[in-house]
C-alpha cells in the first residue's frame, strides 16, 4: 500500500523484488518484472548511465547514485515516459550488495509546475504587450516586476530597474508622491487612483497612476502593484472641452443680447442672430431696413426713438432707449434697452 515504489536489484540489475506501488507506476505484474534487469524501466539515456554508475559504484565504492535522490525518466511498458525521483540505498544480504530503489511519481508536481510555468509566461506576456506602465515594489520600495513599456518610458530596460529602488529614476518631485502613495497602499490595503504630470525624456506628460497592495498566498501585503496610463491627449482634450464649455455657457448667458449697424445713409439695418430673435425674425436673418425696423417695434415707442436717433447723430453721441416689440403675434412683450454709438467715416 506504500505511495512509492520500491525495487530491489541484485549487482547485476536484475529485479528481485518490486512493491505495488511500483507495479502500478510502471505497468508490469510482479511476475513480469521479477527476473528482468532493471533496465526495462528506463529509456535509453537513462538506461546506460544507470549501468555505467552501477558498474563505477562496485568497482571503486565511489557513490554517484547511491544514497542521493535525483530526477530521472521512467519507461512505461505502454513505451511512454514519466518523471519520477529516485533514491537508491545499498543493503548487504547474507555479505552480498543488493540496491534497494525508491521511486516517487512526479507527474503531478511536473504537470502543475509546467502548468504554473505557462501561467508566469502568460502573465509576463500580457504585462510586456500592454502600452500602460506597470511595476511592481516589495515594502521597500524595491522593484520586483516592470514591463517594457515602464522601462521604456524612463529609457532604461526591464533589467536595469529590477532589485533597484524605483524612486530612484523617477523626478524628485514624482518621487515624492510616489513614496506617499506606496506608504498609504500599504497602510490602508486599499487600491488608490491619482493624476500625476510629469516630465518624461524632456516631454511634459500627464499620468493618471493606479495602486493596489500586492499580497502573498496568506493575504499578507508584501508589496505595492502600480499600473499608469498616459492620459496627456485625454487631459488635453478635457481641457479644450472646459474652454468649449465655457464659451457655450457664455453664449447661452448672452443669446438674447443682439446687436445692430445701422447705414444711415442707405437705411439699411445689419442685425445679429440675437436681434434677429428679439424681433421675432428668422436667426438667419442678416439685415432689415429702417422702415421695416419700425414696423417691429411697438408704434408708441417711435416717436421717442426716432428724437433719441436724431439727436444723437446731430451730436456724435451715444444714446440708449427702451423699447417694446410689436405684439406680432400675440405673446408677453418684455421691454428691451438698447445703447448705441455713432459710427462716422
Amino acid at each position: 500500500t506504500a505511495a512509492i515504489g520500491i525495487v530491489r536489484i541484485d549487482a547485476g540489475g536484475i529485479i528481485e523484488v518490486a512493491n505495488p506501488c511500483a507495479e502500478r507506476l510502471f505497468g508490469y505484474t510482479q511476475p513480469e518484472l521479477l527476473g528482468q534487469n532493471v533496465a526495462i524501466l528506463m529509456p535509453g539515456p537513462w538506461r546506460s548511465a544507470h549501468e555505467g554508475y552501477l558498474m563505477q559504484y562496485l568497482a571503486t565504492r565511489d557513490p554517484k547514485v547511491i544514497g542521493v535522490g535525483r530526477s530521472v525518466l521512467g519507461l512505461h511498458k505502454t513505451g511512454t515516459t514519466f518523471p519520477f525521483n529516485l533514491a537508491v540505498s545499498e543493503i548487504i544480504v547474507d555479505g552480498v550488495s543488493k540496491f534497494v530503489g525508491f521511486i516517487l511519481d512526479l507527474t503531478t508536481q511536473k504537470q502543475a509546475e509546467e502548468a504554473l510555468a505557462q501561467e508566469r509566461a502568460l502573465l509576463r506576456s500580457i504585462i510586456d504587450s500592454s502600452l500602460n506602465p506597470i511595476a511592481a515594489v516589495d515594502r521597500a520600495g524595491v522593484l520586483l516586476l516592470t514591463n517594457q513599456a515602464y522601462a521604456t518610458g524612463l529609457g532604461l530596460v526591464p533589467a536595469d530597474l529590477l532589485g533597484k529602488q524605483s524612486n530612484t529614476f523617477l523626478p524628485a518631485a514624482v518621487a515624492s508622491i510616489n513614496q506617499a502613495a506606496n506608504e498609504r497602499i500599504l497602510a490602508t490595503g486599499e487600491p488608490h487612483t491619482f493624476r500625476t504630470p510629469i516630465v518624461l525624456q524632456g516631454q511634459a506628460r500627464a499620468f493618471e497612476t493606479t495602486k493596489s497592495p500586492l499580497r502573498d498566498a496568506t493575504g499578507h501585503i508584501i508589496g505595492v502593484v502600480t499600473m499608469a496610463q498616459d492620459v496627456t491627449q485625454l487631459s488635453q482634450m478635457a481641457d479644450a472641452l472646459a474652454r468649449a464649455d465655457q464659451t457655450r455657457v457664455l453664449g447661452e448667458q448672452f443669446a438674447e443680447i443682439g446687436f445692430w449697424v445701422l447705414d444711415y445713409a442707405r437705411g439699411i439695418i445689419e442685425i445679429s442672430p440675437g436681434f434677429a430673435r428679439i424681433l421675432g425674425l428668422p436667426d438667419y436673418t442678416k439685415n432689415i431696413t429702417h422702415t421695416q425696423l419700425r414696423t417691429l417695434i411697438a408704434p408708441e415707442f417711435h416717436a421717442a426713438i426716432d428724437a433719441e436717433f436724431a439727436a444723437a447723430f446731430a451730436q456724435a453721441r451715444p444714446f440708449a432707449f427702451e423699447y417694446l416689440t410689436a405684439d406680432r403675434p400675440p405673446k408677453p412683450k418684455p421691454i428691451w434697452r438698447a445703447s448705441a454709438s455713432c459710427w462716422m467715416d
